[in-house]
């Protein structure tokens, strides 16, 4: 807003700015939006599958994937927001590729231990209760399922998260991320 204030006195009628700490849920504006304008944030994603074209102002883990418009520089930015009423839908090819992001960040990117366990007390602070370490003999350490795939993940290199993406047919029994 600081930024806002700075540059507009007054944002125009059709504009309005939602902090991030208000009640309104994001999913009840999507049937409002025509474009999304956001940093980085997780509605970004959320609009990009319903087929909503997102304008982004940063670098995050769905730049540069396709579905959404990056900009670069303070000019592309604002060149973008001056001709916003020009970006059309989203084609269904890019749709299709931010619903297999969504899919991939949502549920592919939690990490299921196998190697250890770890319980909390049900307090406000869930302060540990407990913790143990599953792996009973050395040759655990190279064929756990889970430390194979952080193994994997850091040999790689991912840009910023690592993903499990499950296929359709997925069992369950992921060895190897994808990134």
């Amino acid at each position: 807003m600081v930024i806002l204030r700075r540059y507009f006195a007054e944002l125009p009628p059709h504009v309005s700015f939602i902090p991030a700490d208000n009640d309104i849920s994001t999913h009840s504006l999507f049937s409002l939006m025509d474009v999304c304008v956001t940093v980085r944030g997780t509605v970004g994603i959320e609009a990009a599958r319903l087929g909503i074209p997102v304008i982004t102002a940063g670098d995050g883990p769905y730049s540069d994937l396709g579905f959404t418009i990056d900009c670069r520089s303070r000019e592309h930015y604002l060149s973008r927001l001056a001709q916003v009423q020009t970006i059309e839908p989203l084609t269904d090819h890019q749709q299709a590729l931010a619903e297999r992001f969504a899919f991939c960040h949502f549920l592919g990117r939690p990490l299921t231990l196998t190697t250890m366990g770890i319980t909390y007390h049900e307090t406000l602070a869930a302060h540990l209760a407990q913790g143990e370490v599953n792996i009973t003999t050395p040759g655990d350490w190279s064929t756990a399922p889970d430390l194979r795939a952080i193994a994997s993940c850091l040999i790689c290199g991912a840009r910023l998260d690592c993903y499990q993406c499950p296929d359709a047919s997925d069992d369950g029994d992921r060895d190897e991320p994808r990134t």
